[in-house]
């Protein structure tokens, strides 16, 4: 299962990455709503490839086919969420999970569904 394989990888190294460099990321989380080209090309980004996604794996009929469909449903409404949010708003979600700890706990929580979507995807469980 290529996506089981890919998204897996994707959530361990992205995961790894959040909690190892947290530091940098919360800078540049601080940064990020006052750089409007910036947010409209990630927006846009994310909202075609979460439309392709949408639209070309829409699978509900296993555990991991549907946590890979909701995976793609996160993907399309942040695109959607990034493009249409106002400056105070976006400021305010910023300050609400800017602490540590969201790093740590959303760090461990990536690469505990990376584990399981890699492992899955390369035949080492089931």
């Amino acid at each position: 299962m290529l996506l089981a394989k890919a998204i897996g990888l994707y959530l361990i190294v992205g995961g790894t990455a959040l909690i190892i460099k947290q530091k940098e990321f919360r800078a540049a989380e601080r940064h990020f709503k006052s750089e409007g080209m910036l947010r409209f090309s990630l927006a846009m980004i994310l909202l075609m490839l979460g439309l392709v996604y949408v639209v070309g794996y829409n699978d509900f009929t296993t555990f991991v086919s549907g946590f890979l469909t909701v995976f793609g449903w996160f993907i399309f409404l942040k695109a959607l969420l990034v493009l249409f949010i106002d400056g105070g708003s976006l400021d305010a979600m910023i300050k609400r999970f800017d602490k540590k700890e969201f790093y740590y706990g959303g760090g461990a929580t990536m690469i505990v569904f990376g584990l399981y979507l890699a492992g899955f995807g390369f035949g080492l469980l089931w």
